[in-house]
């Protein structure tokens, strides 16, 4: 249930797991599941309950202590969540997701350097560990020590050249240091790395946007949506380029052309009514932006 992941199927996890308590409260892992559901709902309190439990008896117990560890660091009290989950990785000093996790909560509290060093460890143990690579290349940026920074994002695509993340990473460390001739190349090495992916596209067409070069970007957008159709992303990167550019014909007959194919489709009929606003139809938008706050008030509207 908790790998099919619906709400449905969260909902099926916690009874089966409140029963084996029910049935065996000595049950550890049966505690450390239901209380990572309880994270899961941001039951903050209800998961350190059920880590204190475990760790009653079974002090060592290092995902109870990562479980612990974690609701403390959603709670801001990062003191106990550096305690609990340096506990975590002390048991098991392997386990790369402690690593990255203890680091998250040095980097929350302001410690970059243990961050780094814990990530470090990480990648002693675990040489080939991409996360841990990219995950201290993250600290090293933030520390504006970006040559080291560059060196890890760069092993990490070594490491695994099919890394999306990895290149996003690399190419926005050279932009924000205006190295774009750099940032561009690691967008294109990734493109050619996966030339039948729209995923590629989409990243290239991003950069192009973000540097004002909205002739490429609209290339790679359209590129993103011929090489897979049905990608949501790549259409919605299409659409916002076209709004945002004042094409409005060509934003005007792909609107029109998903509409007849499902007319119900919110994603589109939001682009529609952004289409009537550019067209200087603004009260024939109204309804559809009222209806969607209705039927959706969650989802930012703007």
């Amino acid at each position: 249930h908790i790998h099919l992941g619906s709400i449905a199927d969260l909902q099926d996890a916690f009874k089966e797991l409140s029963r084996s308590i029910e049935l065996d409260a000595t049950n550890l892992d049966a505690h450390v599941k239901l209380g990572e559901l309880y994270l899961m709902g941001n039951e903050l309190e209800k998961a350190k309950e059920q880590a204190n439990k475990v760790l009653a008896s079974a002090p060592n117990h290092a995902e109870a202590h990562a479980l612990r560890g974690h609701a403390s660091l959603r709670q801001q009290a990062l003191q106990d969540a550096i305690e609990h989950l340096a506990l975590a990785l002390q048991q098991d000093p392997t386990n790369v997701q402690f690593s990255l996790d203890l680091g998250s909560a040095y980097h929350a509290a302001g410690k970059i350097d243990n961050a780094a060093d814990t990530l470090t460890a990480a990648i002693n143990t675990s040489p080939s560990s991409v996360p841990a690579r990219l995950a201290r290349g993250d600290f090293y940026f933030l520390s504006r020590r970006h040559a080291e920074a560059e060196s890890d994002y760069k092993k990490g695509i070594d490491l695994d050249p099919s890394n999306d993340a990895a290149y996003i990473k690399l190419a926005n460390l050279y932009r924000l240091t205006n190295r774009l001739t750099e940032a561009e190349e690691v967008c294109l090495k990734l493109s050619t790395q996966k030339p039948q992916h729209e995923n590629p596209q989409i990243i290239l067409g991003d950069f192009y946007t973000t540097i004002g070069n909205q002739d490429k970007a609209l290339t790679s957008y359209e590129k993103a949506t011929t090489l897979n159709p049905a990608s949501l992303v790549a259409r919605d990167r299409l659409l916002n380029h076209l709004l945002d550019t004042g094409k409005f014909s060509d934003a005007e007959q792909r609107i029109h052309a998903l509409l007849s194919i499902n007319k119900d489709d919110k994603t589109t009929q939001f682009f529609q009514a952004r289409l009537l606003i550019a067209q200087g139809k603004g009260a024939e938008a109204v309804p559809t932006f009222q209806r969607m706050i209705k039927e959706e008030p969650w989802v930012p509207v703007f």
